[in-house]
């Protein structure tokens, strides 16, 4: 019977484990992607304006250049953000079942 418990109790800790990893693993995704994403597209603008600007208007006119890329930026955190919150709920309740 004790041998049964120290089972149990490893097996749980490997589940925890699992969901921390696997939630770190979603926050990356989170986190970094879409900022990759946002500094590329506006190192690439900034580089096509034209630097005889002021600094305020080169920024504004990167702006402009990089507006749909930032609305694709956005929806792709929603997107991530929904998945990161299934799989988290998905894991939860496996692991209450």
């Amino acid at each position: 019977m004790k041998k049964f418990n120290k089972l149990l109790r490893l097996m749980s800790l490997a589940a925890d484990l699992t969901l921390d990893v696997i939630v770190l693993i979603s926050g990356v995704w989170v986190a970094l992607i879409p900022a990759g994403l946002f500094i590329f597209f506006h190192t690439r603008a900034w580089r096509d304006t034209d630097a005889t600007l002021p600094l305020f208007e080169r920024f504004n006119e990167t702006i402009r250049a990089t507006f749909w890329e930032n609305i694709a930026v956005l929806a792709l955190v929603i997107v991530l953000r929904n998945i990161t919150y299934w799989v988290i709920k998905y894991y939860k309740e496996k692991e209450s079942e």
